[in-house]
């Protein structure tokens, strides 16, 4: 079925004037009348009923308006959808993260991409650093958040192109009754006789190193009690008294009852997480999600760290 002539339909069913309807598509009255016809002769039956002096749509005209009306909307729907397609703004995605991602902006991100590129379907996957990696290379991902620790071979030479998503410093997480819980900063040192919950280190070695690091910077061999896989898991055991942790500071926006998140002095700013991907593969809606990245980047880039936030309150 020509879409041209279904088109002229449409006009004429609005109009019910052959010249007004003409004009609307920039043509004589008669390749208009020759469309009409072809339609009509294709159908099988008239949509107009017309003489000189006067245009109307049969019956038959009148049902099969909605008819038409529904193949040119879902025509320009499919133009629209190629053409997204071919700008890389329509397709399906996969995108893996971290659950400390929910508290670096993931919502944010998300909802600035659907509105930017509702023709791109995507799928979200909670998992570790070290697997989305994996998945990454093995092409069932096509994107990834993971964390800073685990980006060493984020570099291009290791086939993944990545991009800075978060600095942020580490805090103290302490259970609520602690006698800290209230200070407005905490040295590391001070926690040197407490049990730690702590990345097990074949889930995270990045994390755990750099743990052990902190702590003997600051004098002391740490007590390991607990080894978790999740920051947040961390935090909600240290919430049930079973000892303190140390998280990145994104992790107290999870607002984890019966948690006191206090900044820990002398901790700087460094990367905790990057968005990477295959630097090797084309897939549509790829470019468009990692500018939707860098647009929520620079529209929060001024906004204050927690820290900065705690010191100035």
């Amino acid at each position: 079925m020509n879409l041209k002539n279904l088109r002229y339909f449409a006009t004429l069913a609005e109009e019910l004037h052959f010249g007004r309807a003409a004009a609307r598509h920039n043509i004589t009255q008669s390749p208009l009348s020759v469309g009409i016809r072809q339609l009509e002769d294709e159908l099988g039956f008239r949509l107009f009923e017309r003489d000189s002096k006067h245009v109307a749509l049969t019956a038959t005209g009148q049902a099969f308006l909605r008819v038409a009306q529904e193949l040119l909307n879902h025509s320009e729907r499919a133009v629209q959808f190629g053409n997204a397609l071919a700008k890389g703004r329509a397709g399906h995605l996969d995108i893996g993260f971290t659950s400390a991602m929910v508290f670096r902006g993931l919502g944010d991100i998300i909802s600035n991409f659907e509105n930017a590129c509702p023709d791109v379907d995507f799928s979200l996957h909670e998992t570790s650093s070290q697997e989305q990696k994996r998945l990454v290379r093995a092409g069932r991902l096509d994107v990834a958040f993971i964390t800073v620790s685990d980006a060493s071979d984020t570099r291009p030479n290791q086939g993944f192109g990545n991009m800075l998503v978060c600095q942020e410093r580490f805090i103290a997480c302490l259970p609520i009754s602690h006698k800290l819980a209230r200070a407005r900063s905490v040295d590391l040192a001070a926690l040197s006789d407490e049990r730690f919950i702590m990345f097990a280190r074949a889930a995270s070695p990045g994390h755990y190193d750099q743990f052990i690091s902190m702590c003997a910077a600051a004098g002391f061999h740490p007590n390991i009690g607990l080894e978790v896989r999740q920051f947040l898991t961390a935090a909600a055991l240290a919430g049930n008294g079973l000892g303190v942790s140390v998280v990145p500071e994104s992790i107290g926006r999870s607002c984890m009852p019966g948690v006191a998140f206090v900044p820990l002095k002398k901790s700087p700013i460094q990367p905790s997480a990057y968005l990477i991907w295959d630097v090797n593969r084309t897939t549509p809606g790829l470019v468009a999600f990692v500018d939707t990245v860098k647009g929520f980047l620079a529209a929060t880039s001024a906004a204050p760290t927690m820290h900065e936030r705690d010191r100035r309150s």
